[in-house]
């Protein structure tokens, strides 16, 4: 049914005029709706004008609603689809981390002792849940690392990658979104100690080395102390 023989069979939609209250009422509305069903990503929601039908708010409200739960990577919304439900972007913690970066709430060093945090754990729960597969790539990455040089941009990527595959084979999406977020922003801002990546590539190989041997090897405690020490020669280069 259109908008226009919606409107016919039930009255007139409430006026366009939009409300900050109307707009968060909205949203606290369709964030209940998720919890209670539950819906699943790529279910649709009641689209804007069965919620201000039932809300008893403006389109105008239910519409600006619904873009900033799309912001914020909940709601997968544009012009002529159904809104449904989208899967969480890292994209979104990177651009909060990084507001709180501009404005001085943390430092880059923060941002490393957090890294390490997570590093840590997901190296521990790699060596335990990786599966071959997971563990034959790793085996793969110190070559590529070797064959990268001084070069710290290349450096930087196979460290991504690295950190990313340890992240997505310790079996726990949040820290692997939260990594992906903080790499986000790496890839944008120069990492602390990156300038001083020619002095510390050795040592940076040889920790990168012994983490993999580790987390292959399922020595969980062995790879945790191994990201430690991959993490004490940044800190020592910051």
């Amino acid at each position: 049914m259109s908008s226009r023989e919606l409107e016919t069979a039930v009255g007139p939609l409430p006026s366009e005029e939009i409300g900050s209250d109307q707009v968060a009422h909205v949203a606290k509305h369709i964030l209940s709706l998720i919890k209670g069903q539950p819906l699943h990503l790529g279910d649709p929601i009641p689209s804007e004008v069965q919620t201000a039908r039932e809300l008893g708010v403006s389109r105008g409200s239910v519409r600006e609603a619904y873009r900033s739960l799309s912001a914020v990577g909940i709601l997968d919304v544009g012009a002529g689809r159904v809104p449904r439900l989208q899967s969480l972007d890292p994209a979104v913690f990177a651009r909060l981390i990084d507001y709180a970066l501009t404005t001085a709430q943390v430092d880059r060093l923060n941002i490393l002792e957090t890294r390490r945090a997570i590093g840590m754990q997901c190296a521990n729960l790699a060596a335990r849940f990786a599966t071959s597969e997971q563990r034959l790539r790793l085996s793969e990455l110190p070559a590529e690392l070797h064959s990268a040089g001084a070069s710290v941009s290349d450096q930087a990527a196979i460290e991504e990658k690295l950190h990313l595959l340890i992240a997505s084979s310790a079996g726990n999406p949040l820290n692997e979104m939260l990594l992906c977020a903080l790499w986000a922003l790496n890839s944008s801002q120069h990492d602390v100690g990156e300038q001083s990546g020619q002095r510390s590539s050795g040592r940076i190989y040889d920790s990168y080395s012994n983490l993999i041997d580790r987390v292959c090897a399922g020595d969980g405690v062995g790879a945790s102390a191994a990201m430690s020490v991959y993490f004490d020669i940044k800190l020592k280069t910051a």
